[in-house]
């Protein structure tokens, strides 16, 4: 089973997706395959 990304990777992935490609949140956090609510802090 892959290990899953610490919550400090995955909302410094999340901030770079959602400033560079325009999409919201919430298709960034699809696209990360991730809940909405764990980007939010």
């Amino acid at each position: 089973m892959p290990r899953k990304r610490s919550t400090k990777v995955l909302q410094d992935e999340a901030v770079r997706l959602d400033l560079t490609t325009g999409r919201g949140r919430r298709e960034v956090a699809d696209s990360l395959k991730v809940r909405l609510s764990s980007l939010q802090h």
